[in-house]
């Protein structure tokens, strides 16, 4: 017998709900000797094989976990507000907005390649030097191939520490052109 080792990469994005359906892949297949999990998001198991039998392929589909498939999956309402207004203060109209709807914010989506930094130093505004580009306003900024780089969400759910898997109501805004 020899062993065959698989990897997966979770994404932030996914939380919780992604490394259950990693695990329940990896319970699929026969013969698993070991699971690690570690604190980076990486799932790590190894498989015996008979040298004789081709090798289980692990298949994942992590895809319909990513926050823009997430946000479709859920209602979204996009906020007509006043395009003058600054990226802090667009985000606290987006708060009141969720606030009074008995939401709590769970994180900000963008693009890949967002806009919103350019937006936000044009307020005359600057990032502390510990604050890194994963975060917005004090929650996570997840970044989606499939979103505009124009665009920002912001997304609620029902109560407290809700994860993105748990979005009630997506706010959508558009991000301003900066020259």
């Amino acid at each position: 017998m020899k062993t065959t080792e698989y990897e997966v990469d979770i994404p932030k994005s996914a939380g919780r709900a992604g490394f259950l359906k990693a695990i329940e892949a990896i319970l699929k297949l026969p013969r698993v000797q070991e699971i690690h999990i570690d604190a980076k998001g990486r799932v790590t198991c190894t498989q015996a094989v008979e040298s004789t039998l081709p090798v289980d392929t692990l298949q994942i589909d992590l895809e319909i976990l990513s926050p823009y498939n997430i946000i479709r999956n859920s209602s979204a309402v996009e906020l007509d507000l006043p395009t003058e207004d600054s990226a802090p203060v667009m985000a606290a109209k987006m708060f009141a907005f969720a606030s009074s709807s008995r939401l709590y914010p769970i994180c900000f989506v963008s693009g890949v390649n967002t806009n919103l930094w350019k937006w936000y130093a044009s307020s005359g505004l600057t990032l502390p030097p510990f604050v890194e580009e994963e975060e917005f306003m004090g929650f996570p900024l997840y970044r989606d191939k499939a979103v505009e780089d124009y665009v920002l969400f912001l997304c609620t759910g029902q109560f407290r520490g809700a994860s993105l898997t748990e979005n009630y109501r997506a706010l959508k805004i558009l991000i301003p052109e900066v020259k």
